[in-house]
């Protein structure tokens, strides 16, 4: 019975774990997913998309406007909310 979402130790937890993901050395991951781990975390965290929404991006989904990087969600790639 609490609210949805993360507290703010909760969130700082999962970035600061993302942040020092690194592939363990007896895996099969691919560089790929090991990169996945590292930023999808933060780029949800800074753009306020979900999880699911992050992860399929595909690469024209991703531009740059007046020198900014821009992601476009679309339900080309799959679901979004």
């Amino acid at each position: 019975n609490r609210e949805k979402g993360y507290t703010a130790e909760e969130a700082t937890r999962a970035l600061e774990f993302a942040h020092g993901y690194v592939r363990p050395a007896d895996t099969r991951e691919s560089d790929q997913l090991s990169a996945a781990k590292r930023w999808a975390p933060w780029l949800a965290h800074f753009t306020g998309a979900r999880i699911g929404e992050i992860t399929q991006l595909r690469k024209q989904d991703i531009s740059e406007r007046d020198g900014v990087a821009v992601m476009r969600i679309t339900p080309d790639a799959g679901t979004t909310k």
